[in-house]
């Protein structure tokens, strides 16, 4: 049952096992880094938005590490899996943007819309989505050092209007 098959060790003995150990965050932090890197200076970033490459790796970093911990997989929820590979797309994503962004409020931006298409489109209830962009509105200021308010207020709003969480998906880059 389950769809779990067992092979012959008879079989097996034509195979090698490979096994790799999950990363530790400086591993993941050393790769992705270099990655970003490596697109500012071809990109030809900004200095101000360069100095918030490395805390859009960390924050990408602390949401996966996140959503592995709080979001675990269940039969309603059996995709709730993830892995390094959601961690490539999300800066993957960033890295194939047309025209670099010019402010770090740009980058924040294009940001959380990457972490939403790899992260939040994959869940499935509303609470599951009300903790991703809390999550995410968090990282924000913590990692990225801007006020939420500032980098996804609506243009034309209201300096003082307060901006919800649900402005997120609302937002595309651009």
């Amino acid at each position: 049952g389950g769809g779990r098959k067992t092979i012959t060790p008879r079989f097996a003995r034509h195979f090698n096992m490979v096994s790799i150990c999950e990363f530790d965050d400086a591993s993941y932090k050393r790769i992705y880094e270099t990655i970003i890197d490596w697109w500012a200076k071809n990109a030809r970033l900004d200095s101000s938005v360069e100095t918030k490459t490395k805390t859009v790796v960390a924050a990408t970093i602390d949401v996966y590490n996140s959503i592995r911990a709080a979001l675990l997989p269940t039969p309603l929820k059996s995709h709730y899996t993830y892995n390094m590979r959601d961690l490539t797309k999300v800066i993957q994503g960033l890295a194939m943007v047309g025209t670099p962004p010019k402010t770090p409020a740009e980058l924040c931006r294009l940001w959380a819309h990457e972490a939403m298409r790899v992260f939040h489109d994959r869940l499935v209830n509303d609470e599951d989505r009300m903790w991703f962009l809390n999550y995410t509105k968090e990282m924000v200021s913590k990692n990225l050092g801007l006020k939420f308010e500032d980098v996804f207020r609506p243009e034309g709003a209201d300096k003082n209007a307060k901006v919800e969480v649900t402005a997120l998906q609302e937002g595309l880059f651009g």
